[in-house]
């Protein structure tokens, strides 16, 4: 990668630097601006003017004083290594110098650029944000947005992405405003909170206070490699700008590090594309702005989906292979990686971590530069994939793979600004949602075609049963997972100490990563063998190769503790260094060389333990956590065998979200990547804080958690709870009662297996997803019912636990006979097979009873039994339950809850 390039990269990241610096300080003409003289002379330079001859666009001029301040002080930018050298200079600002390329003037001059270099950067930042119009800038009074008043930019916060998407139905209309403070990223407050007009203040001391912590962690990234240093960099970018808004003139619902991250991409792939032979003539750039012309395609996006996930978690071939889901599910999330590594490394693409737009459930797309040398580069890297892949897993699992090049234009008429997106062999007009949708199309296309190139080239392998890699003779036994047969003695290796059982080695170390994730706090990645690859093996808690890419998992004290060798860690030439759902990422005790720092959200690193009766966890040794198994989460309060709850979830219409969800002046490809962002963020990483409350963390385990996709095992009452949890704090997230999700649960015995009971779960989600006349969702399906979350599930809960109250006889009332229970599940039987006699028996059955028990002390049950008894006839339409079936319907539902769960808390 020449050293343009990365400079051409570095400024798109930073370009808007000053925005965060800015905010956080005075006014440009205030004594507390936190400028320089020298950078108060530079606006006549680098701003554009308005009619009155004021500087526009001001925050170029504090991305400027950022980048000399850093040099001024620590020789920052100067000290980045790359290959030898250091050449990223920062030179103070002169104005015979502004046509110098160095990396602050590339950064800061992309509102006024004066070199062709300086013009890309301004081309990705409008590629980045949509648009960029001639009045575009900050520095206003009185902005009006969100049906709320801000007396100046700086009182603007971030706006949730989710207040203005479209769900398809023009009724609902989100009246609500939902914003986020501006803060450092927390994985346990990532929730916006609700705007109003009394809310609004300025935030110029929240910013400064953010921005010292920001300082003080930025002069800490590692200098030594302009890998590390990059990848770092943008780790620290997003913990500290993912709540700020990139512009608070439009919508201010895009945040600060998407814009930087999609401009930094888009740097990269236009100046790569403007250096090929193929778009010498693409770019104009003799005028005041630049200009890609018509019929030039430089950027594709590129799709990458593994196929083949759900089977590969679920279908295992014995339950006492079970232990092997968590590990399975963890392999995933470092297949995807390993797979983004091959992108990062390959020579033709070398790849940043800004080309990245989203990653997460097995999927990821990223901004590529459309060269003849990167499409050769990607069909490499998707044969050598396929290659792997099934020799390594036969078929199970598969990597569809495909790009969409296109361009993004846009034109002032009148001050107005028409912007529109133009893909390869499409003649028309285009919005970013259309880019999505073509490119699904194609992944989509390619699930018929599987290794398509491999049986091309190697058709016996896969056909002609004489191939001596397709014969077995059985005698060597089967993989207790996968139920392959072993070719050899080598690939045999025990499932564990008390079992006569043998996996393959790869699925072994899935075990191993299933089990010792729990134990961990850092994975190190490899980029390739290494001489110290056996000393971390042998010291890690797991390690696995996926793809010519290792992975080792460690914990805090393996790391820290002063034994002999472990220097030997310390100093060891490492890829990546990432924590495990905490961004202090730059706290870590290992130092080395050439490292990135950064930090990776997983759904359910942390399982259900043993513990003392204090609430402390039970070590099973001094270095592993005891934690329970399946059969052990299946206990009741009494100690007794209960059933196991199996949950699957997702997201409703998240394909239409993301290809219509946005309205079109809000496409852009920074509001995609804050949307991705955002449900990454709740589904990889908040998760964790709801399983992890007192009521789950004992009790439930999330096997897999990607994307908007979920699935999780525990006791099976707390597992209901769990769904309502999830689909109540998404709702809190969003803000919005119609972007929902939708989720199945069955109740299993503790020794089903668990193969089975994930296609159930899975067809009870798509019971749920088939829910109500037009198909709404937003339902659950449980107990072999699927209700609205919106209007029933409520409703079912309550009556249980009234149900619940005058069974067990709280408050020191007499309990009711159970006899009513056993009577409303009479009664709905009738209903479901057309007899119409339930309705008198019922109203006669109520009476009867209510004389019997409830003539004494208990008022309220008496009103109960009135109240079902008219309801079973009239429905409830104060509830929204229109009619007396269905009402019926949701109190059996009720009554079968509360009958399971005095079983599990009541002795018999």
């Amino acid at each position: 990668m020449d050293t343009i390039r990365k400079r051409i990269y570095l400024a798109g990241m930073l370009h808007d630097i000053g925005k965060f610096y800015q905010r956080a300080s005075g006014s440009f003409n205030a004594d507390d601006n936190n400028l320089k003289k020298q950078s108060e002379k530079i606006a006549d330079y680098i701003c554009p003017k308005k009619e009155n001859d004021r500087p526009t666009h001001q925050h170029v001029i504090w991305t400027n004083e950022f980048f000399e301040q850093m040099e001024k002080s620590l020789k920052l930018f100067s000290s980045v290594k790359d290959n030898d050298d250091h050449p990223f200079h920062v030179n103070a600002w002169a104005t015979d110098a502004i046509t110098d390329d160095n990396i602050a003037n590339l950064a800061s001059n992309h509102h006024r650029p004066a070199t062709d270099l300086q013009k890309i950067i301004t081309l990705a930042d409008w590629w980045s944000a949509g648009i960029d119009r001639p009045d575009n800038y900050e520095e206003k009074d009185n902005i009006f947005k969100g049906g709320i008043r801000f007396h100046n930019y700086k009182s603007v916060p971030l706006f949730s992405i989710f207040n203005e998407l479209n769900t398809g139905d023009q009724t609902k209309i989100n009246s609500n405003t939902f914003v986020f403070k501006p803060r450092k990223l927390e994985v346990e407050d990532v929730f916006p909170i609700k705007y109003v007009q009394d809310d609004v203040h300025d935030l110029q001391k929240d910013y400064a206070d953010l921005w010292k912590e920001f300082i003080k962690e930025f002069a800490r990234l590692p200098l030594d490699s302009f890998r590390g240093f990059e990848e770092s960099l943008s780790f620290l970018l997003r913990k500290y700008t993912w709540a700020i808004p990139s512009n608070t003139v439009d919508k201010a619902n895009v945040s600060l590090f998407d814009h930087l991250k999609t401009t930094a991409a888009f740097a990269d792939c236009l100046y790569v594309a403007s250096q090929h032979e193929e778009y010498k003539e693409a770019f104009d750039l003799a005028g005041k702005y630049p200009i890609l012309k018509q019929g030039y395609y430089p950027v594709m996006l590129l799709g990458v989906d593994i196929s083949g996930i759900q089977s590969f978690i679920y279908d295992i071939a014995s339950n006492k292979a079970a232990k092997s889901l968590k590990g399975r599910s963890f392999y995933l999330q470092l297949l995807a990686d390993a797979i983004l590594m091959k992108f990062y490394r390959h020579q033709a693409i070398e790849a940043m971590s800004a080309h990245v737009l989203y990653a997460a459930g097995g999927k990821f797309f990223m901004l590529l530069p459309n060269t003849p040398e990167v499409k050769e580069a990607i069909i490499e890297i998707k044969n050598e994939i396929d290659t792997e892949l099934w020799e390594e897993h036969k078929g199970r699992l598969s990597v569809h793979m495909d790009v969409v090049p296109f361009a993004y234009h846009s034109q002032f008429i009148n001050n107005k600004a028409e912007s529109w997106i133009s893909i390869l062999n499409k003649s028309e007009k285009l919005q970013v949602g259309a880019l999505w949708k073509a490119l699904n199309e194609k992944l989509s296309a390619q699930k018929n075609r599987k290794f398509v190139n491999l049986i091309r080239d190697d058709y016996d392998a896969f056909f002609n049963p004489q191939d001596r890699r397709l014969k077995v003779s059985g005698k060597l036994g089967q993989c207790a997972v996968t139920g392959d047969e072993f070719q050899n003695e080598q690939e045999k290796v025990p499932l564990d100490k008390e079992s006569e059982k043998y996996v393959s080695k790869s699925v072994y170390n899935q075990i191993k990563l299933g089990q010792d994730l729990k134990d961990v706090d850092y994975i190190i990645v490899f980029k390739e063998n290494s001489d110290k690859d056996d000393y971390l093996k042998n010291r890690a808690r797991a390690s696995i190769n996926i793809l010519g890419t290792n992975f080792y998992l460690f914990d805090k004290n393996e790391l820290i503790k002063e034994l002999p060798g472990y220097t030997q860690i310390s100093s060891a030439d490492i890829s990546t260094f990432y924590c495990i759902n905490t961004t202090g990422f730059l706290d870590a005790e290992i130092k080395g060389k050439s490292i990135t720092y950064g930090y990776k959200f997983y759904g359910g690193n942390e399982q259900a333990y043993f513990r003392d009766d204090d609430g402390t966890v039970i070590y099973s040794d001094k270095n592993h956590k005891k934690a329970k198994t399946f059969e052990d989460l299946a206990i009741d309060d009494k100690g007794d065998s209960t059933s196991l709850g199996v949950l699957r979830m997702d997201i409703d219409n998240l394909g239409t979200l993301f290809i219509k969800g946005l309205p079109e002046k809000s496409m852009s490809f920074s509001a995609y990547s804050t949307l991705s962002f955002n449900l990454e963020l709740f589904f990889s990483g908040y998760l964790n804080t709801i399983r992890d409350e007192n009521e789950f963390r004992d009790w439930v385990n999330i096997l897999y958690s990607g994307g908007d996709d979920l699935f999780v095992i525990g006791r099976w009452d707390k597992v209901i709870l769990f769904a309502e949890q999830v689909q109540k704090r998404f709702k809190q997230f969003t803000g919005r009662d119609d972007i929902t999700i939708s989720g199945g649960m069955v109740m299993v015995g503790r020794k089903f297996p668990i193969a089975k009971a994930a296609d159930m779960a899975g067809d009870a989600e798509k019971a749920a997803k088939n829910y109500g006349e037009g198909k709404l969702k937003n339902a659950f399906c449980f107990l072999g019912q699927t209700i609205s979350w919106k209007h029933e599930f409520g409703l079912v809960k309550i009556l249980k636990d009234t149900l619940m109250s005058f069974m067990t006889g709280q408050g020191g009332i007499q309990p009711l006979s159970k006899a009513l229970l056993h009577q409303i599940m009479r009664f709905k039987a009738m209903k479901d097979g057309n007899d119409l006699k339930y309705l008198w028996l019922s109203a006669y059955y109520f009476k009867r009873y209510r004389e019997r028990y409830c003539k004494d002390n208990n008022a309220d049950a008496e009103r109960f039994i009135n109240d079902i008894t008219r309801k079973i006839v009239d429905g409830d339409p104060q509830s929204n339950i229109e009619t007396g079936s269905r009402y019926l319907d949701l109190l059996a539902l009720a009554t079968r809850w509360c009958e399971l769960e005095l079983k599990l808390k009541t002795k018999a």
